[in-house]
C-alpha cells in the first residue's frame, strides 16, 4: 500500500479510521446487548464491512464490557448424521474462548466451575466472524444456533454477535428460525454517505466534483469497499481534482483490483445464478429493473436452455446474498 494513501482497502477498519454510515447500527447493537439480549446477528453482503463492524463494536463496548474475537472453523464437507457432533464442537470452541477470558488457565485448560479470579461481573461478548448463509442454512446451522443459545442462557453474562454473509431475506428463506433472531443488516451507502466517505478521507489530498461523486456511487452501487477502492486508485493516479471522465478512466483499474472479490462471488453461485449475471449485462430493464421474463427472452436469444423457474431461482439466490436488490 502506498504510504499516505488515506483510503483503506486491504484491512478492516479500526476506531482510528474515518467511519461513515455505521454509527446508527453500532448504537443499535450496543443498546440491544446492554438491554440483555444474548445473541444477535449482523447481516451483510460480501465486502460490506462486517469484520470492520465487529472491530468498531469491540471499541464501543470496551469501557463496560469484555470482548473476545472468535473465528469459527466451519467444516466444508460432512454427512447429515454428523450435524449435531459438529455443532457441539463449534459451540465448545466458542465456550473455550469465553472461559479463557474469565477463568485462570492451568496447563492450557480452563478450570471448569472455578469463579473468575477477579470477580469481574461485566458482560462478556463473543464477536464471531466469518459465517455465511450456506453454513447457517445447512443441517449444522440450526443445531449450532440452538446449542449456542442454550449455552448463553446458562451463562447470564455471556453474549454473542455473529456476522453473516448474506441478507436477512436470504436467512428467512434458508432458516426461518434463525431469521427470527434479533438482527441488523449492513446496507450499501447512499449518495450522501458515498460523498462523505470520499471527501472526508481525501480532504487533504483530493477534491471531487459532484458529478464525479454521483458517477462513483452509480458504478459501485454504494459498496463501501468499491468506494474506498475508487478513492485509493484516484490518489494513486495523482489527481487533485476529480471529474466524471476521470472516474470512467479509473474504472478498468478498479475492476482489475476487485477481480478476486468478484471471482469468489461468481464461483459461489449456482449455474442458474451465473446465467442471471451473464444475461443481465446486456439488459437495461424497465426503470433499471430486470425480471425473470426479461432474462428468459435473453436466454432464448442466446439459445440457452434455461427455464423461467431456473432464472427466478438465480435472481433469488443473488438477492439472498445481497448481490442484487429485489
Amino acid at each position: 500500500m502506498q504510504p499516505g494513501n488515506p483510503y483503506v482497502i486491504e484491512r478492516p477498519l479500526t476506531a482510528g479510521d474515518i467511519v461513515v454510515g455505521r454509527q446508527r447500527a453500532l448504537a443499535e447493537v450496543v443498546q440491544t446487548l446492554r438491554a440483555g439480549v444474548q445473541l444477535m446477528l449482523v447481516f451483510g453482503s460480501a465486502r460490506m464491512g462486517k469484520t470492520s463492524f465487529l472491530r468498531l463494536l469491540q471499541h464501543e463496548l470496551q469501557q463496560d464490557t469484555r470482548t473476545v474475537q472468535v473465528d469459527v472453523a466451519w467444516p466444508p464437507h460432512y454427512a447429515a448424521a454428523e450435524a449435531r457432533p459438529i455443532a457441539e464442537q463449534l459451540v465448545h470452541s466458542i465456550e473455550t474462548k469465553l472461559i479463557s477470558v474469565v477463568q485462570p488457565l492451568i496447563g492450557g485448560e480452563a478450570l471448569q466451575g472455578q469463579a473468575p479470579a477477579s470477580g469481574d461481573q461485566r458482560a462478556l461478548v463473543a464477536l464471531i466472524d466469518g459465517l455465511g448463509l450456506h453454513e447457517l442454512g445447512s443441517p449444522v446451522g440450526p443445531v449450532f444456533i440452538d446449542l449456542l443459545q442454550s449455552s448463553l442462557v446458562s451463562h447470564p453474562l455471556w453474549h454473542a454477535v455473529i456476522t453473516v454473509q448474506g441478507t436477512a431475506r436470504g436467512s428467512a428463506l434458508k432458516s426461518p428460525s434463525i431469521a427470527s433472531l434479533p438482527a441488523i443488516e449492513l446496507t450499501a451507502f447512499n449518495l450522501a454517505e458515498t460523498e462523505e466517505l470520499l471527501t472526508r478521507c481525501g480532504r487533504e489530498q483530493i477534491r471531487y466534483e459532484f458529478n464525479a461523486l454521483q458517477r462513483i456511487h452509480q458504478l459501485t452501487a454504494g459498496s463501501p469497499y468499491l468506494i474506498q477502492l475508487f478513492g485509493y486508485q484516484l490518489v494513486l493516479d495523482r489527481l487533485a481534482n476529480v471529474r466524471m471522465p476521470d472516474v470512467d478512466a479509473c474504472l478498468p483499474k478498479v475492476l482489475t483490483h476487485a477481480a478476486p472479490v468478484f471471482e469468489r462471488m461468481w464461483s459461489a453461485g449456482s449455474r442458474s445464478a451465473q446465467a442471471v449475471l451473464s444475461l443481465s449485462n446486456e439488459l437495461k430493464g424497465r426503470h433499471g429493473v430486470i425480471t425473470a421474463d426479461d432474462l428468459a427472452t435473453a436466454a432464448a436469444n442466446h439459445g440457452l436452455s434455461l427455464t423461467l423457474s431456473d432464472l427466478s431461482a438465480g435472481l433469488e439466490e443473488w438477492a439472498a446474498e445481497g448481490v442484487l436488490r429485489p
